[in-house]
């Protein structure tokens, strides 16, 4: 994983992405720290199938992030700004 920085959209310079990471030419990374599932003592899959307003749900015995969620808006921004393909979503709990 390298460091990412600040990118600029090249067409609309008002918009920007930093990344938490890149990874090769075509993935990045964001992390995220959900304290609040930590403090609550519960695994990330207890979790997501009983906080509601938590950015991840189980779908056929997977944990994913929200696609309603803003963390997944932001990394389709990251992505497009960044012009990459893919995200490695890291959560810490």
């Amino acid at each position: 994983m390298e460091p990412a920085g600040l990118y600029v959209d090249f067409d609309h310079g008002f918009l920007g992405a930093s990344p938490d990471g890149l990874v090769g030419s075509t993935h990045l990374v964001e992390v995220k720290c959900l304290y609040s599932v930590h403090k609550s003592g519960k695994t990330l899959e207890e979790a997501a199938k009983s906080e509601t307003s938590l950015c991840l749900s189980v779908t056929d015995g997977k944990v994913q992030l929200k696609r309603n969620h803003k963390y997944f808006y932001q990394i389709q921004g990251q992505l497009n700004i960044c012009q990459r393909e893919a995200c490695y979503f890291v959560v810490l709990h």
